[in-house]
């Protein structure tokens, strides 16, 4: 099963909503069914948000859970949702993209967006961070300072670079 199922989408677009747009977009598409295109939408908008949070947070858990799970992050389900409604969307027609859908993604993504805000602390989405696995190193996608390879400079040595004072 998965992350989210077509009824998950409810929650912010009514469904005879959602099935006129996946009827464009499969007019639109290369031979897919309704379906796969909102499959398709979803796993890439999963790809967005994971793209903006794994360097701080376990994604993996996260989009591992399946629908109906109570413990699913709601933050993420609507984040999930809207970038997914923006794909179906662009799908359709890129210049055609309803202001409201192009405000909620532009709302997320970005510098200035809620997950570039969730992944530097200043939003907390509750978020399942990475597991301390003791040994220094950092899980696939995380960057921790203790990994990272040191710089040492050089004591100075040759004060002829820099002039004397009186020049």
């Amino acid at each position: 099963m998965a992350y989210l199922v077509k009824t998950d989408y409810s929650r912010l677009i009514a469904i005879t909503l959602l099935d006129e747009i996946l009827i464009q977009a499969v007019e639109a598409g290369a031979g897919l069914t309704a379906d796969q295109c909102l499959d398709n939408a979803t796993l890439m908008a999963q790809a967005q948000v994971s793209a903006y949070l794994n360097p701080v947070f376990d994604m993996t858990a996260e989009f591992a859970k399946v629908s109906g799970d109570p413990t699913q992050n709601l933050n993420i389900m609507r984040a999930v949702i809207h970038l997914a409604l923006c794909n179906l969307h662009h799908t359709i027609n890129p210049h055609d993209v309803p202001e409201m859908r192009r405000t909620a993604c532009n709302d997320l993504l970005g510098r200035e967006g809620e997950l570039a805000a969730v992944r530097e602390g200043e939003l907390d989405w509750g978020l399942p961070a990475y597991p301390d696995n003791g040994t220094g190193t950092a899980p696939a996608g995380r960057t921790m300072i203790s990994s990272a390879k040191k710089f040492i400079s050089k004591p100075f040595t040759d004060p002829s670079v820099i002039g004397t004072p009186n020049e």
